[in-house]
């Protein structure tokens, strides 16, 4: 599959489109929600059909919902709305240059106080080293002037012979030692940080992940 902005949408809306992946919350979500207690509300970053927003949603978190598919943005915005959950939701690039004024302008339409979480699970590894530098470009100014945490669950090099279960489209194998480098130079540090398979089971595939939990230096 291409690497193309376009090409790469036009996968994930027919991805979620026909409801292929899974609903229920990530192992990854359980473990944060659990490690990040003092969190005030959520940020799902490549939020895909919501299964981890819905999670943290029902445990009274305010989330706002982020996702370049806007085929999965219409499908949360009408399944949160139904359940009157506090979720906000906005179709956006992770490296849109107006994303700061978008996601406080989605903030503002939510009860969302005090300090939060940015959320990104299997999402750094679907886009390409350009669109992950303006992400944690973004990431930087948030937590700077938000504080809080990121959190992050993706695929590593290590991953990239193990079998994959789902069709093949656009993956890209992250080496983490280069990954801590490009937090660090973003006054970014990882408090906490672990790898491995067992993580993020799917039928037969065990990828073998990165977990971190990210804040200031």
């Amino acid at each position: 599959m291409g690497t193309s902005h376009k090409e790469r949408g036009e996968y994930w809306d027919s991805y979620y489109t026909a409801k292929a992946v899974p609903d229920i919350p990530s192992q990854f979500a359980a473990f944060v929600l659990s490690e990040c207690r003092d969190a005030d509300y959520f940020l799902d970053v490549g939020c895909g059909n919501g299964r981890d927003t819905f999670f943290f949603a029902r445990h009274k978190m305010p989330v706002v919902s982020v996702d370049g598919s806007t085929a999965a943005i219409s499908d949360i915005v009408e399944r949160s709305s139904a359940q009157g959950l506090p979720i906000a939701a906005l179709s956006a690039a992770c490296d849109d240059p107006d994303l700061m004024d978008k996601v406080a302008d989605a903030m503002s339409h939510i009860d969302v106080s005090g300090v939060g979480v940015i959320y990104a699970r299997f999402f750094i590894h679907a886009i390409t080293d350009d669109e992950q530098a303006g992400f944690l470009d973004f990431c930087g100014a948030f937590l700077k002037k938000n504080g809080g945490k990121l959190a992050l669950e993706f695929r590593t090099a290590a991953d990239e012979k193990l079998s994959k279960v789902t069709a093949e489209h656009y993956r890209r194998y992250v080496e983490p030692v280069d990954f801590l480098n490009e937090l660090f130079q973003r006054g970014l540090t990882a408090s906490y940080f672990t790898q491995g398979t067992g993580y993020a089971k799917y039928k037969d595939d065990d990828a073998f992940v990165v977990r971190m939990l990210v804040e200031q230096v």
